[in-house]
């Protein structure tokens, strides 16, 4: 272990623009809404089958929530007690039943501390940092050149209809109005103009753009994603997908792209076992609001296992933070709340950055 002290500046103090809510440490480990259906010789019978049924198809959906999905695929079915175990509760919605059969929708939660242990016991490295929202720009690009808004824009049209699952990037899909044509333009998109993009995504409530382009060709289709916003540009990630016969199935093609990007930033953000870090942080303030602002970001950190006031003053609080993995992954951590951690001689500086 070793610790560091940084100072924590924020400026305008009068203008508090800290993200707090984006997803809580509940609705990560929260798997919502799985319809379940099952058949017995008698109701109970029939319900008690459908929520063990709904237990095993809620663990697979966070453990590849969670895990890389090459890590998640080597993990062995687990026992009925052993995901009892791990879920702490559930929610029934939309529930039927006859004298034999019992539908339903049901909302698992998973014990946060528990599941983890799980992992850590199991050596899967997981991430469990919830990205700020971004927001889709798809782009298709064919032989009339790339297209954003056009009607023949069925890429788009693919996104505007896709199912959404919850997962550490939340992903917001515009909707092709006439102010969003105006506000955007297809050249901007592709030449990721910065100014142009940040301002279209504050409109949705996002920070950051993901520009999506699909390319078809003869038998194939190229899928470029790259991430823009106010932190910087992600390297462009490009897959080659092979198709049969020139049918290009584009809802699919959205799939693939979503589990590309939800890929990218579990890999960014993986912890690695028991690995955790300790610092030291002088926090600035002004006045006391101030300093329940930074608490709230500080409260909604999910990679924070934990941090002591060691003292407070009317200008400044020093608190000690420790760290569920590295001080790099609390400084993604942070961003997602609108701060971002530099380094001024040998020392840590965390700026406010505002959309």
């Amino acid at each position: 272990m070793y610790y560091k002290s940084f100072l924590i500046v924020f400026f305008t103090p009068l203008l508090i623009t800290l993200y707090i809510n984006w997803a809580s440490a509940e609705e990560i480990y929260t798997v919502r809404d799985i319809p379940v259906e099952a058949f017995a010789d008698n109701p109970s019978a029939a319900k008690a089958k459908a929520i063990a049924n709904g237990r095993h198809i809620a663990f697979e959906r966070m453990i590849n929530r969670l895990v890389p999905l090459n890590s998640a695929k080597a993990l062995e079915e687990q026992s009925d007690q052993t995901l009892d175990n791990l879920i702490i509760g559930f929610e029934v919605a939309n529930e039927n039943s006859t004298s034999m059969r019992y539908i339903a929708n049901i909302s698992f939660t998973f014990d946060p501390v528990l599941l983890r242990n799980f992992l850590v016991h199991n050596n899967l490295s997981f991430a469990e940092t919830s990205s700020a929202p971004v927001l889709i720009i798809p782009v298709l690009d064919n032989d009339n050149g790339p297209v954003l808004w056009e009607e023949s824009n069925v890429f788009r049209k693919a996104w505007a209809k896709a199912l959404l699952d919850v997962g550490l990037v939340p992903i917001i899909i515009p909707r092709s109005s006439i102010s969003d044509i105006n506000d955007l333009s297809t050249d901007d998109a592709m030449g990721g103009n910065l100014e142009a993009l940040t301002n279209f995504a504050r409109t949705y409530g996002a920070r950051d753009t993901i520009i999506v382009v699909a390319k078809p060709s003869n038998n194939s289709i190229d899928l470029f994603i790259r991430r823009i916003g106010l932190f910087g540009s992600s390297n462009t990630m490009k897959k080659n997908i092979l198709v049969d016969d020139s049918e290009y199935n584009y809802d699919a093609l959205v799939q693939y792209a979503i589990g590309m990007i939800q890929e990218s930033w579990k890999s960014e953000n993986l912890i690695q076992g028991k690995l955790e870090s300790q610092i030291t942080a002088i926090v600035p303030i002004d006045s006391m609001r101030h300093w329940v602002a930074i608490r709230k970001v500080l409260d909604n950190i999910i990679v924070l296992l934990k941090y002591d006031v060691v003292q407070l003053s009317k200008k400044n609080a020093l608190i000690n933070l420790r760290i569920r993995g590295t001080v790099k992954q609390l400084g993604i951590a942070l961003e997602q709340k609108n701060l971002r951690i530099i380094s001024v001689d040998d020392k840590y500086i965390i700026v406010q950055t505002y959309l």
